[in-house]
């Protein structure tokens, strides 16, 4: 429901999310579908009342032990007293982020099919092109490679994107690591794109 798309884009905030994190949950994923993000708590509690359903509470939400409860039972509430529509506004940007993202995506992912050159198990990206582009394009054609050799994001931070743009003006050979063995590194013209040397389960055709 929407207080807990409130609680996930705050908790994203925190660690240090990009624009991607900001969109929080998404109403539907692969074979997830969550199809009561568009309601408040209190409307879901009020429906299984009128109803007459039973339900089930988690003894664990009111553990103030987990950074997510703790935003739950003490920042929410917080922000309620400053705006009692905080929720529903959270909720309202995030689809409004979401919208600007797919935008951007649908730019690069234009971009890379145009400019990405594939060469055997690696893929290149021109400097000289890349750095035409506006940071947001660069960010976002950088994550649509990783997901392209890794086919998820998950656990790539905006750090790591920042990293990556790093190595733009970094000297020839500088590297750098990513989760599930991705390397990158400065060529003379070029970054460079990679698994891990002894992977052989590289970018899938």
């Amino acid at each position: 429901h929407k207080e807990d798309q409130a609680e996930t884009i705050i908790f994203h905030m925190i660690r240090g999310t990009g624009p991607k994190g900001m969109e929080g949950i998404r109403p539907k994923r692969g074979f997830i579908i969550r199809p009561m993000l568009c309601m408040t708590k209190t409307e879901v509690l009020s429906y299984l009342k009128e109803k007459n359903y039973s339900y089930r509470l988690d003894e664990t939400n009111q553990e103030r032990t987990y950074s997510r409860n703790r935003i739950r039972l003490d920042v929410i509430p917080e922000l309620q007293k400053i705006n009692v529509r905080a929720i529903e506004h959270i909720s309202a940007l995030s689809e409004k982020i979401h919208e600007q993202n797919r935008y951007v995506e649908k730019i690069a992912e234009e971009w890379v099919k145009k400019n990405i050159t594939l060469t055997g198990n690696q893929l290149l990206l021109s400097v000289d092109e890349i750095e035409k582009q506006d940071i947001v394009i660069k960010k976002t054609v950088i994550r649509i490679i990783i997901r392209e050799m890794i086919h998820t994001l998950k656990d790539i931070k905006e750090n790591h994107i920042e990293q990556i743009i790093g190595l733009l003006n970094a000297k020839v050979g500088s590297r750098f690591y990513l989760p599930y063995g991705v390397i990158t590194e400065r060529t003379y013209d070029s970054i460079l794109f990679q698994i891990g040397e002894n992977d052989q389960d590289f970018i899938s055709h």
